[in-house]
């Protein structure tokens, strides 16, 4: 086949929604791949029928966010994610954490949440990175960071992804969770904390570059919201 496997390296592949283009066939390609089903943009359609259709009788199955990509996102193709009451800059910011995370190898957390059959939610927040379980919404600032007692400053999406952490937990193993939630640690609040920070915000910072091998994040739960530039900087916002 012409040209397969001889790409120009130097054009950049990651464009819709964070998503790889697919140029491999000449004269075919430029279709996106959302993982759970491919992505047409010249007909704005999916090439296969939506998995969790059965969720959403009323839209068409071929239809990408309901047709109305202004209002809602769709980090990978399989459901829905309604941003409602958030600003657009939120939903951009999202997207951003999103791709930065599938960038560095994280994003398997956030891709089995978005594989429930149950609905989650990420809301806009201040200062704030949290997970309620009762209403099954993450909260989260995109220019939120955390310096911990240790002095690590982590970023908003390290933030982010040890949220996602707690929400996943809930959906796959809610006995285990509340257990964990239910037992007090001296230092890091309760067990669940525990679990959550000394194994995957351990991961994210590290893959991050927010600490070095042989290096923590925190021994405990505590830690000071910063406000930073977003994403993955922990340089301080500009006054």
């Amino acid at each position: 086949m012409e040209g397969r496997g001889n790409q120009d390296t130097t054009v950049y592949r990651y464009g819709f929604n964070g998503m790889e283009r697919d140029d491999e066939w000449k004269g075919e390609g430029r279709s996106y791949d959302f993982g759970a089903r491919i992505y047409d943009p010249k007909v704005g359609r999916w090439l296969s029928v939506d998995p969790l259709a059965d969720k959403y009788p009323s839209i068409s199955p071929f239809a990408f966010v309901t047709n109305s990509p202004l209002r809602f996102i769709d980090p990978d193709g399989r459901k829905v994610v309604f941003a409602e009451g958030v600003s657009d800059e939120f939903k951009k910011q999202f997207s951003e954490a999103v791709k930065i995370l599938n960038k560095y190898g994280l994003g398997g957390m956030l891709a089995k949440l978005h594989a429930s059959d149950v609905e989650y939610y990420i809301d806009e927040g201040r200062n704030v990175g949290t997970f309620d379980y009762q209403t099954r919404t993450i909260k989260w600032d995109p220019k939120m960071g955390v310096i911990t007692n240790e002095g690590q400053l982590l970023s908003p999406i390290t933030v982010f992804n040890h949220e996602v952490d707690h929400a996943l937990q809930f959906d796959t193993k809610p006995d285990q969770y509340f257990k964990y939630r239910g037992e007090k640690d001296l230092d890091y609040k309760n067990l669940e904390e525990k679990r959550v920070i000394t194994g995957s915000e351990q991961k994210t910072a590290k893959k991050l570059g927010e600490i070095k091998e042989g290096e923590v994040t925190r021994k405990d739960h505590e830690g000071s919201p910063i406000r930073t530039k977003g994403g993955l900087s922990t340089e301080l916002e500009d006054d």
